[in-house]
């Protein structure tokens, strides 16, 4: 610059894009804490009016902080906002707000389905889908995968937290002069000395000008927090098991009760537990203090040395770190805990609830009219899903409600791939949704037109196969009143003991093919008045014993050619006989006979007759 203003030989300065020395850093404060994003607002003078606000706003820039050991300690981020604050003198004052990549994603919204993943798997997709790498995993737990998991209606930043906090993860930022990078742990092990001498020294507030970093104050707390934590849930496929953890702990006798827990084996609860228990007592006991350690660092740890209370001396690990500097010095506040306490997250980030129904398609695998598993569930693709493919991998197997609902016996209606249902969710959790209905819409049309059919009410079958479906359809309109049954295909009748059917009109039966009744006792037909028996072929009556046919006036035997009546051992007709139009007749045995004819011999004590051929 002209005037010759520069940041060499300083113990603050910045590194802008806009190159160096272009924005002098006067001063900046903020804090930075264990899985929370960094926040520092920094003062800068440039005697420059007319900074180009698109060369900085969402760019990274570096505070360095000079280290009296040697050195430098660096604050890198992300410009989020730029203010020019007005001028004084030569100078336009700038404000500037500087947030890791991390924060970027709170200005994200979504919903979005991840299924067989673990939550760093969810996490890793997470963070490169929105275009940043500046992370590192630093895990040593095995973590179960989950088999659906829902970002609801939220930010990218506070589904990554929930999850965090959930499982138990914590993260902390490492700083160079170019990036931070996220640094995802789950164990004491990641928390190395600071970089530096290491102990921090309490020293008093008077005195001359120090030459080394002290903390100038410090307060040790303690606190009451629960001394057990246990969970609850229930597991569909385990019906019968009772699905409870327990986890106990050293600080406290008081427990916390949580239900649903969202776990489906006891193993898995009780590290979640642990980790529930884990977070409070993270918050047991806390050293609180003010100094002037330039080297400072949340996620790091330290040994406190020299307090006149010898049992607060020790190694600790910092959670929480505030600055404040200026051209002339520097000063922080600071909390940490015990070094052998392990870290959880509190839970903060309130957990997304679905309040009241969603709609969903039902889907499945192409060409499959039907796409179930052996419980019965189905898959849908849910209208706010961008990702989903509308085939069976758009959802997790969901469950569906029935009417009834017992041990193999009950309602079952399963829906068709195509079909919109209704959705709910169990305690409101999007991880947990159920098929409570379904509903009819412009292409999943009703039966029967409307209103014209509206007195109709009916249980239909798809008619997807082409032909009449399955139905059984009621018609309530007055005078038409009527009861139909249709079957597709096949329809099969089991009666375990009586059966009674009363009509009071008129009853037919059509029988396209053959009619087989195989009745083991007796049938009874009567009728009123009239019973005729019609064949267009033959017509057979066959008996195991007696065959009786009985007429209170006449008896009528008709036949075109041969009407023929035999028994292998005796036939009688008791009544008296009348034959007329006939050529022979052979009578054995015959009350008084009148014959009415042409001459007919009558043979006496002659050979015997012919025998009678037999019927074809």
């Amino acid at each position: 610059m002209s005037s010759g203003y520069t940041q060499d030989n300083v113990y603050l300065s910045v590194t802008t894009p806009l190159g160096k020395d272009v924005l002098l850093l006067h001063g900046f404060q903020g804090e930075e804490a264990l899985s929370h994003p960094f926040h520092f607002m920094l003062e800068l003078h440039s005697e420059r009016l007319d900074v180009d606000f698109s060369r900085v706003v969402g760019k990274g820039a570096a505070i360095s902080l000079a280290q009296r050991t040697g050195g430098e300690r660096f604050f890198h981020g992300i410009i989020t906002r730029f203010v020019q604050a007005g001028t004084f003198g030569d100078f336009t004052r700038y404000i500037a707000e500087l947030r890791p990549w991390f924060w970027l994603l709170t200005l994200t919204r979504d919903s979005r389905i991840f299924q067989n993943l673990t939550v760093p798997q969810i996490l890793q997709q997470l963070f490169q889908e929105q275009g940043f790498t500046d992370f590192r995993l630093a895990l040593r737990r095995t973590y179960t995968p989950r088999e659906y998991c829902v970002q609801h209606q939220e930010s990218a930043f506070d589904f990554a937290s929930r999850l965090m906090e959930d499982e138990g993860l914590f993260y902390f930022f490492e700083h160079t002069k170019d990036r931070h990078t996220l640094v995802l742990a789950d164990d004491a092990a990641v928390h190395v000395p600071c970089p530096g001498p290491g102990v921090a020294k309490v020293q008093g507030l008077q005195g001359e000008a120090r030459t080394e970093d002290a903390v100038t104050g410090c307060e040790l707390e303690q606190q009451v927090v629960p001394g057990s934590y246990a969970l609850g849930d229930y597991f569909f496929e385990t019906p019968s098991t009772r699905l409870q953890a327990q986890v106990k702990g050293t600080e406290g006798r008081q427990e916390q009760y949580e239900y649903p827990g969202a776990f489906t084996r006891r193993d898995v609860g009780e590290q979640r537990g642990r980790v529930r228990l884990e977070a409070h007592e993270a918050q047991a006991r806390t050293l609180r203090g003010q100094g002037h350690v330039r080297w400072f660092i949340p996620g790091y740890r330290f040994t406190l040395a020299e307090h006149e209370r010898q049992d607060i001396n020790g190694a600790y690990v910092l959670r929480w770190v505030s600055h404040s500097a200026t051209v002339e010095a520097y000063s922080n506040s600071f909390e940490a805990f015990p070094a052998a306490t392990p870290f959880r997250p509190p839970r903060v980030t309130p957990r997304p609830v679905v309040n009241g129904v969603q709609s969903a398609r039902v889907v499945g695998k192409a060409g499959e009219e039907i796409w179930t598993d052996r419980f019965g569930r189905v898959k849908v693709q849910f209208h706010w899903d961008r990702e989903g493919k509308k085939d069976e991998r758009s959802s997790c197997w969901i469950r569906v409600a029935q009417g009834q609902a017992g041990k193999g016996w009950g309602h079952f209606f399963l829906p068709h791939v195509g079909q919109e249902v209704l959705v709910t969710f169990l305690d409101g959790d999007p991880d947990r949704p159920i098929v409570t209905g379904s509903v009819y819409n412009a292409e999943q049309v009703v039966p029967y037109p409307l209103p014209a059919g509206q007195t109709r009410s009916t249980l239909r079958g798809d008619d997807s196969g082409g032909g009449q479906p399955n139905e059984l359809r009621f018609e309530d309109k007055k005078g038409a009143e009527e009861l139909y049954l249709h079957a597709r295909r096949d329809m099969n009748v089991s009666v375990e003991r009586d059966s009674v059917t009363e009509i009071q009109g008129n009853c037919t039966i059509r029988v396209r093919g053959n009619l087989t009744l195989d009745v083991r006792g007796s049938i009874d037909v009567k009728a009123g008045r009239n019973l005729t028996q019609e064949a267009k072929m033959s017509l057979r009556s066959i008996a195991g014993m007696n065959l009786t046919q009985k007429a209170k006036l006449a008896l009528e035997s008709s036949a075109g050619t041969m009407l023929r009546h035999s028994s292998t051992l005796m036939m009688m007709e008791d009544a008296q006989t009348r034959i007329s139009n006939v050529r022979t007749v052979h009578m054995l045995k015959a009350t008084p006979l009148m014959i009415l004819g042409p001459m007919i011999p009558l043979p006496m004590g002659g050979p015997p007759l012919p025998p009678i051929p037999p019927t074809p």
